[in-house]
């Protein structure tokens, strides 16, 4: 999982290493096509969007970036200056060798280092590309889409946008849920792959601020960058927030050091500890064990892999409880891990309908060891959980508790058998 972990960490640390684009004369490279040259831009108040879809996708991202907007507005108390008929463009191509020819097209040189996303303030437009429907293509745009925002806001910050603090602003405002009408920034994800404290944790960047030095080379660390300016922003029930958007989006960010920022806001040595203690607080997400697990706003999808019986997804091992409500109907029963050892060792409760069954998968072998007719329960009645109390697991519906089994691995998660399904109201302690 580390190895993981790892691997995403460098894929964010390469997106978001984005400078402006390099001073190459117009003449540098010979103007290449264009590959949204026959899109048709999707126009909002604000934006032209751009990029190859069927046109519910593209409408998707046109109220996406009117929402981020809106949101970035109320996050930061600032509205931004948009002149009378001059629109903000965002292209989004489908992979990396189109944003190059893309931007090559428009003479826009990123840094070398740049990947996923690149804003230009030249001619004003967010370059991204990656699928669509990922949550990471929608990160990076929004990534981009806060630096324009906030130059809107600061003109005079042009210089600034790669300092640490403003791009944690950007990482974290962009860390978001969407379900295609609601939009959440700097929101958790419920899994770990996609979880940003649990990444930070995951690759142990906390013994980076012993000796709380935050030198410019602990800063480097886009995890720590993350993880210091989501605490400052939200930790300490926004204790911080207020003295550290002062410096961020005032005049004084850019002459301060990381310690020198932090003895502004209150004791180095102090804000630091509550770092260590508030990140691990935060670290902790539902890890994919077996199928695809995605998350589109607060609901999680499950698809089961070809070949397969199940998709797992486990609980922090810490975890003594776990809820869950079943989200649309479907032909696939889902509902809960009650103990796991293995795919050919584990007991899982999986609801179907109004008919649970509690089955005991012993290497080829699935027993049905209890069936619970829920027809006729009460309509509120349909979260449902497990909790851990000694070497047993409570099996409840509601505040209503069906059965308790042995536990012996103590490990809890969500389980779909066969095809897909998804989950609401998900949550664990």
């Amino acid at each position: 999982m580390c190895d993981l972990l790892r691997a995403l960490s460098l894929v964010t640390c390469a997106a978001v290493l984005l400078g402006h684009s390099a001073a190459l004369p117009l003449h540098a490279s010979p103007a290449a096509e264009d590959p949204l040259a026959g899109v048709r831009p999707c126009e909002t108040e604000h934006y032209r969007v751009l990029l190859a879809g069927d046109a519910e996708r593209v409408q998707d991202y046109a109220r996406l970036v009117e929402a981020a907007r809106r949101g970035f507005e109320k996050e930061l108390g600032r509205r931004a200056r948009f002149e009378p008929g001059r629109k903000i463009t965002l292209r989004l191509y489908p992979d990396r060798d189109a944003w190059e020819q893309g931007m090559t097209h428009e003479q826009v040189f990123a840094l070398p280092v740049a990947d996923y996303v690149h804003y230009e303030p030249r001619n004003e437009t967010v370059y991204a590309y990656g699928e669509p429907e990922q949550h990471f293509t929608r990160k990076m745009l929004l990534y981009g889409l806060f630096q324009q925002f906030h130059l809107r806001c600061k003109p005079k910050h042009q210089d600034l946008t790669q300092e640490w603090y403003l791009t944690g602003m950007a990482d974290v405002l962009s860390t978001h849920t969407w379900n295609g009408e609601d939009l959440v920034l700097g929101a958790r994800r419920l899994l770990s792959h996609e979880d940003r404290a649990s990444t930070a944790v995951g690759r142990e960047v906390l013994p980076k601020l012993a000796g709380n030095e935050l030198s410019v080379e602990s800063l480097s660390d886009w995890d720590l960058r993350w993880a210091l300016t989501a605490f400052l922003m939200y930790g300490e029930d926004g204790a911080y927030r207020k003295g550290f958007e002062k410096l961020a989006l005032g005049k004084r960010g850019s002459m301060l050091l990381g310690r020198d920022y932090l003895s502004n806001l209150g004791d180095p040595q102090i804000i630091t500890a509550q770092l260590h203690t508030w990140l691990e607080a935060q670290a902790g997400a539902l890890t994919p064990e077996m199928g695809s697990w995605r998350q589109v706003g607060g609901v999680l999808h499950a698809a089961v892999d070809p070949g397969s019986a199940f998709a797992v997804a486990l609980a922090p091992p810490d975890s003594k409880r776990i809820e869950a409500q079943h989200g649309d109907r479907g032909p696939s029963a889902c509902g809960l891990v009650l103990d796991w050892f293995g795919p050919k060792d584990c007991l899982l409760a999986l609801r179907h309908d109004d008919i649970l069954r509690v089955l005991h998968v012993q290497g080829r072998e699935v027993l049905e060891i209890g069936v619970f007719d829920l027809a006729g329960k009460r309509a509120g009645r349909t979260l449902l959980s497990a909790e851990l109390e000694g070497e047993e697991v409570h099996l409840r519906l509601g505040d209503e508790r069906l059965h308790t089994y042995d536990s012996h691995s103590r490990r809890l998660g969500l389980a779909v058998q066969t095809l897909e399904a998804s989950f609401e109201r998900v949550g664990w302690e």
